[in-house]
């Protein structure tokens, strides 16, 4: 990182773009894939830096950007920045065309991970109404949800009592995994649906026996079970490594609805 210097472009506004050339533009990711695999943060600045003077429209380049920064507002200032020059370059007819089968598309990667780091920095912020449209706004473009989002999405909505729309998301990804399952229960324990909320937990158990003790136990820590595990990272449907999993995306959600992890203490018994 640059603790001195101010990581958002300040000699490119997106309202006075030049136009966009195609040619650059991938002259420029190539630029930002070398970034993402750079050994230092200030090797990967100077080569997201490089790849914006060769095409601002280049997303990915504001996306290194912002993960380089410790500061909320230069983060959310950069992801947006990502995001409008991605949508100034599609044009709204490539919305249009491919809304729905969004991350099939290469080109609109970029764009999917700004909006992502945009709504988490935007929730983080306080920015919550704007954080969850965006997620909406991306499940919308990708139903298929290839980021993951909705496991995220799902426990904002409960935490913002946005129940009709926690609803629908999990009547879209009904048969979903533990990570939409125990929220369900959340979410119907927060309406008071005891009944309902009972037969949730139950179903969610029986998809991962290992998500209470975690939730119960804030300290808890997983321990890779393989060396790939401790390489490359991630999670096993249905194993503890999806319920420290699960607690990264839920558990401020648990502990912030009055009365759940007592309910889910008690259920266990």
């Amino acid at each position: 990182m640059e603790p001195k210097t101010n990581l958002v472009p300040q000699d490119k506004k997106v309202s006075i773009l030049p136009k966009f050339n195609e040619n650059a533009l991938d002259d420029a990711q190539g630029i930002a894939f070398e970034a993402w695999s750079a050994s230092s943060q200030q090797k990967r600045i100077t080569l997201a830096k490089k790849a914006l003077r060769i095409s601002p429209y280049c997303t990915d380049a504001y996306n290194i950007l912002a993960e380089s920064s410790q500061k909320l507002e230069e983060c959310i200032a950069l992801y947006a920045q990502g995001v409008d020059v991605a949508k100034k370059a599609f044009g709204k007819r490539f919305f249009k065309e491919y809304e729905g089968v969004f991350w099939g598309m290469m080109e609109t990667r970029p764009f999917m991970r700004a909006m992502e780091g945009l709504a988490d920095c935007l929730w983080e912020a306080g920015e919550r109404s704007k954080a969850i449209a965006t997620y909406q706004e991306m499940l919308r473009l990708n139903p298929n949800d290839n980021q993951g989002v909705r496991y995220l999405l799902i426990n904002w909505l409960i935490a913002e009592s946005e129940f009709e729309a926690a609803e629908k998301l999990l009547s879209d990804y009904r048969n979903d995994c533990a990570l939409m399952l125990f929220s369900a229960a959340l979410l119907y324990f927060k309406q008071a649906r005891k009944v309902k909320a009972r037969n949730a937990l139950k179903k969610a158990m029986e998809s991962n026996p290992h998500m209470p003790e975690y939730l119960l136990n804030p300290n808890k820590k997983y321990i890779p079970e393989s060396k790939a595990e401790k390489m490359f990272g991630g999670y096993q449907l249905g194993h503890p490594s999806e319920a420290e999993e699960y607690r990264s995306l839920a558990g401020d959600t648990w502990r912030e609805t009055p009365g759940a992890l007592e309910w889910l203490r008690e259920s266990l018994s």
